[in-house]
């Protein structure tokens, strides 16, 4: 699989597509095939090393947020994610991949629904924007 890897921190070049070991989910978990992955302000901070004593070392694969399909769930996570276009949080890294783990509890389908509802979140259709 691949991914993109903070190899040196400072500015974009020290960012490399790396292979990196195909993810599995545990226990109440998602494995989501990445179509779009958010980057925002705090990406850049922690790619310039600015919160490199707070956790965040070289060799991190950045990211929180991403939109794609499930294609598998652990257990006890309902079977019937699998197939469903998705958004969700993978926590304070991992998710410039091509497949992450995100919790059940912290992924939402794309079509606005009462997951996301329930969680203040909602959604969109990819297919529907242009």
């Amino acid at each position: 699989m691949k991914a993109v890897s903070i190899q040196t921190f400072g500015d974009p070049d020290g960012m490399v597509v790396i292979d990196a070991p195909m993810p599995a989910p545990g226990p109440g978990q998602l494995l989501i095939d990445v179509r779009t992955i958010g980057v925002g302000g705090v990406d850049a901070v922690i790619r310039r090393g600015t919160l490199r004593g707070h956790g965040f070392h070289e060799g991190i694969i950045p990211g929180s947020e991403v939109a794609g399909r499930v294609i598998a769930a652990g257990d006890p996570a309902d079977a019937a994610w699998v197939g469903r276009d998705v958004w969700a949080f993978t926590g304070v890294g991992g998710a410039y991949a091509e497949q992450v783990v995100s919790a059940y509890g912290s992924a939402c389908t794309t079509a606005y629904d009462r997951s996301c509802r329930a969680t203040g979140r909602t959604g969109i259709n990819f297919d529907d924007v242009e």
